[in-house]
């Protein structure tokens, strides 16, 4: 009964607040996404709000009913750089940092991945929102071009 209880009043707490210039990253938030990254190939990304006021997001890419991939990128804002941070490590060990620039419906993200092995690339991505239920990304990077591609992610509640 106890954790019948705890569970309840668990589910019952608001979310945490998210920092305020996180907001344009606000309506994913709660939510699960799904998009076809290529033939057979689905990302889900999970978003919830961190009790710091920060964002995290979990993903796991799935091929053939197997994970072939995952990863966790928390966004944090940063005073210093004036900007949204992220952070996402992947589970080959890779590493990828940047900012991310919001301009109305539109998210710039500008970042430098570190494979496990010490090699570096520069990846971009613009993210257009699609009313509530959808958001198109667009991956490039000219030192990785087989990140390169666009995905259409909706959202699964």
């Amino acid at each position: 009964m106890i954790g019948l209880s705890f569970a309840l009043v668990a589910a019952a707490a608001p979310a945490p607040a998210l920092t305020p210039q996180l907001q344009p990253l606000g309506f994913l938030v709660g939510h699960c996404w799904q998009g076809q990254v290529s033939p057979g190939r689905i990302d889900r990304h999970c978003f919830v709000a961190l009790t710091d006021g920060s964002i995290r997001d979990r993903h796991v890419v799935v091929e053939g009913g197997k994970r072939v991939m995952g990863g966790e990128s928390v966004y944090r804002w940063d005073g210093r750089l004036g900007a949204i941070a992220f952070s996402y490590r992947d589970t080959f060990g890779g590493h990828l940092g940047g900012t991310v620039q919001s301009r109305g419906n539109l998210l710039g993200f500008d970042g430098r991945y570190v494979a496990s092995g010490g090699q570096r690339f520069r990846i971009t991505s613009r993210w257009a929102r699609i009313g509530d239920t959808a958001y198109r990304a667009e991956i490039r990077s000219a030192e990785l071009p087989q990140v390169n591609g666009t995905t259409v992610y909706r959202r699964l509640d």
